[in-house]
């Protein structure tokens, strides 16, 4: 009976250090291990933009604001496994926008003093270059096809278009009374919004009128950086001074969120939606990207193992990319705990 009693005793513990090895080998390597990988990049320059069309095409643009240095254009086929430099140039660069793994825009900067863009349409085997002379800095940018699309003006001001893919550019400035805007994003062709200084415009026509529909000062020194409209209500903002807007009427009201409870001013400069609940913000600089499952009202940090998540490009709801000094992915939305464990 002692020796039954034994037997007995020994298999509930076996079965129960069986069951607990289960759960930790499926727990704990979640638990444990970073969910936001580094990749490594051929360049030692900062990212400034970062635009993925799908899991394994992706291009970004070297942070370089100087015509006097060299800008690169980063691409790669597998993920992010592989980056390779598919132009270089002693220009600045400041704005990309990837529509589908052939084409693929970047403007900024010429040495001869006016804006340069630059185009690809075989997906980076060759880039055209083209000097747009009614643009001296071409600092942000937005296509809604591959016609149809929208710069900033960082230095003369105003917002420009294009209706032949880049090869000329017309102002659409009315009622756009601010300096310097800042970031563009468009709905579809006739319907769009540009931020800056601490204001917000909108369109209905094309850029032909805008209105100005909000100013963010009423939050304090809060200026729009980014913008990302999921429809014609649901939308966010980036501003500097740690905040993120949230409107539900089209931008016409605004209610702010700070997701960064540390100390410090933050840009929050990256911004990637996937749908009306899930979402990333980045700060320009810090070692954090912060997410939201329910439309930003609340935020969780992650650490994305680079320093800076000022670009943000998410795909679904869990594979995407951040960075600035280095480039970083997820495959599982970043997260890098288990509730309850």
């Amino acid at each position: 009976m002692k020796h039954t009693s034994h037997i007995r005793a020994v298999r509930f513990l076996s079965g129960l250090f069986y069951f607990f090895s289960v759960f930790m080998l499926i727990a704990l390597p979640e638990h444990l291990h970073s969910q936001w990988l580094p990749q490594s990049i051929p360049v030692n320059e900062p990212m400034l933009g970062l635009e993925f069309v799908n899991e394994n095409i992706g291009w970004a643009i070297t942070y370089n604001t100087s015509t006097s240095d060299t800008a690169y254009i980063i691409q790669t086929t597998n993920g992010g496994m592989n980056w390779h430099i598919q132009f270089r140039g002693d220009v600045g660069l400041y704005c990309i926008d990837a529509l589908d793994d052939n084409i693929c825009y970047a403007g900024g900067a010429d040495t001869s003093g006016f804006a340069i863009f630059l185009k690809t349409t075989n997906g980076g085997l060759n880039w055209e270059s083209t000097i747009v002379s009614n643009i001296l800095i071409m600092t942000e940018m937005f296509f809604v096809n591959a016609d149809a699309g929208y710069a900033c003006d960082g230095f003369f001001g105003g917002v420009k278009m294009t209706t032949n893919g880049g090869i000329s550019w017309i102002a659409r400035n009315n009622g756009l009374n601010i300096s310097r805007p800042s970031t563009l994003y468009f709905l579809n062709q006739d319907t769009g919004y540009c931020g800056g200084n601490f204001k917000l415009f909108k369109t209905t026509n094309a850029g032909v009128n805008w209105s100005e529909i909000f100013d963010f000062s009423i939050f304090g020194s809060r200026r729009p950086l980014t913008l990302q409209f999921l429809n014609n209500d649901k939308g966010w903002a980036g501003l500097t001074n740690n905040g993120v807007g949230i409107t539900t009427n089209g931008g016409s009201n605004w209610n702010l969120v700070i997701p960064v409870t540390t100390i410090g001013s933050y840009e929050i400069q990256g911004l990637s939606f996937v749908n009306d609940s899930v979402g990333w913000a980045g700060p320009h600089i810090s070692e954090r990207i912060y997410k939201t499952q329910n439309g930003g009202l609340n935020w969780v940090e992650q650490n994305p193992h680079v320093w800076g998540s000022r670009s943000i490009s998410f795909i679904d709801t869990v594979i995407g990319w951040t960075g600035y000094l280095g480039i970083s992915r997820t495959t599982n939305g970043g997260l890098t705990y288990i509730s309850g464990l």
